[in-house]
């Protein structure tokens, strides 16, 4: 793990007029993951989303790194018509030899 670079411009405008005023420019992969700042891996994101629930999950699987378990992760965006911001997420997940997990998230405070 490590810090990747973080692009503030693009992250102010990723999803362009399709952006709400209430979301940020969210990492799918985040930077502590050496995730890149470009747009390519950027989303408009309910900033409540970003620092809340999505946090959390970044969190976890952190501290699996840290203690040395593999962590393998997909994540998928979801959107509805022609829309730059996705509707949810849609998140799998699995760590060490364990099944693997999945979380949805819808694009709004509290993902739900």
């Amino acid at each position: 793990m490590g810090a990747a670079k973080r692009n503030k411009y693009a992250q102010r405008i990723a999803g362009r007029e399709d952006r709400l005023k209430t979301d940020e420019g969210g990492h799918l992969i985040a930077s502590i993951f050496e995730g890149s700042g470009k747009l390519d891996n950027l989303v408009p994101m309910d900033g409540n989303l970003n620092k809340g629930e999505w946090k959390k999950l970044e969190n976890m699987w952190a501290k699996h790194l840290d203690k040395g378990r593999t962590v393998e992760v997909k994540i998928l965006p979801v959107y509805k018509g022609n829309s730059q911001r996705p509707a949810s997420f849609e998140i799998e997940y699995k760590i060490g030899k364990r099944e693997w997990e999945v979380v949805k998230f819808d694009n709004k405070p509290g993902g739900k």
